[in-house]
C-alpha cells in the first residue's frame, strides 16, 4: 500500500478529474487526512507523555475527563493538519 501522502495526491487528481461523486470525494479525503494526523499523534512524544501515566487507571470519572481533554487536544491538532494540507473546509467539520 502506499504512503497516506501519495493516496492523498492521487485522490486529488481524482477530485479535480471530477471522476467521483463529491461525497465519495469528502469521504477519500477524510479518511487518508485523519491516516495522516493518527500517525502524527502516534509520534508526538510530549502528547504522548502528557497523557500516559494519567491513562492507567479505567473505568473511572477521572480516566473520562482525561480522555476527554486529550480528544479536545487532539482534534485540534487533526484541525491544524487538515488546515495545513489545504483542506480547511475538512478542518472546519
Amino acid at each position: 500500500m502506499l504512503p497516506a501522502e501519495d493516496r492523498l495526491a492521487a485522490t486529488r487528481i481524482v477530485r479535480d478529474l471530477g471522476a467521483l461523486p463529491p461525497d465519495a470525494i469528502l469521504y477519500l479525503l477524510t479518511q487518508l487526512l485523519l491516516d495522516l494526523a493518527s500517525d502524527h499523534l502516534m509520534r508526538d512524544r510530549d502528547l504522548t507523555a502528557r497523557y500516559e501515566a494519567r491513562f492507567e487507571v479505567e473505568d473511572s470519572a477521572e480516566w473520562t475527563a482525561t480522555m476527554a481533554e486529550y480528544n479536545r487536544e487532539a482534534d485540534v491538532i487533526t484541525a491544524a493538519l487538515f488546515r495545513a494540507q489545504g483542506e480547511a473546509g475538512l478542518a472546519h467539520l
